[in-house]
């Protein structure tokens, strides 16, 4: 359990750099939570903080978790403590050993294959066990695609991402709805 002085310490930063705030509590959380030996590195782009870890790959491994699943909750609770000494939010991701990009390029080939299978059989493609964050990627990849579409549907951990075939004249018929909405 985080001491409340340890949570308290945190200064507000009006107008000062928020790197090293955010790189010293990633440092002190991850010490708390038994990861000592690693190295941080925080960056900002566009108003988000990217805080890239490297360690071993047996730690990466336990950084990263099943599918993401623990770097996910590891990017949400430093969020959390983030806003909480900070005052307001700040937009972070974590990254562990470039596990972002890779999963994003698979990502990519997955709906790219997913894509290929549709104009190939004609029929819809379901793909399941994706976070909404690996949906989205998907969604983003296949919006420029003129022979498919994409959505989600379910609800919880059984949403699916569907991949199906665009119906000649949908097209036309969605622009057509949006210029008629202007």
């Amino acid at each position: 359990m985080l001491s409340a002085s340890w949570r308290i310490a945190f200064r507000k930063t009006t107008g000062l750099k928020v790197k090293e705030p955010i790189e010293k509590t990633t440092k002190e959380f991850l010490e708390k939570i038994g990861f000592a030996d690693i190295k941080i590195k925080v960056t900002k782009k566009e108003g988000l903080y990217k805080i890239s870890l490297q360690t071993n790959e047996e730690e990466q491994g336990a950084l990263i978790g099943y599918h993401g699943e623990t770097i996910s909750a590891l990017q949400l609770l430093l969020s959390i403590i983030i806003y909480k000494k900070e005052g307001k939010w700040t937009k972070i991701l974590v990254d562990v050993g470039d596990y972002r990009k890779q999963r994003q390029e698979q990502l990519k080939e997955l709906a790219l294959k997913a894509a290929q299978r549709v104009k190939f059989s004609g029929r819809p493609v379901s793909l399941s066990g994706l976070s909404s964050f690996e949906r989205r990627a998907v969604h983003m990849v296949l919006k420029d695609d003129p022979a498919v579409e994409s959505f989600s549907e379910g609800e919880g951990k059984w949403r699916m991402l569907v991949v199906t075939p665009k119906v000649e004249g949908e097209a036309e018929q969605n622009n057509q709805i949006n210029t008629n909405d202007k």
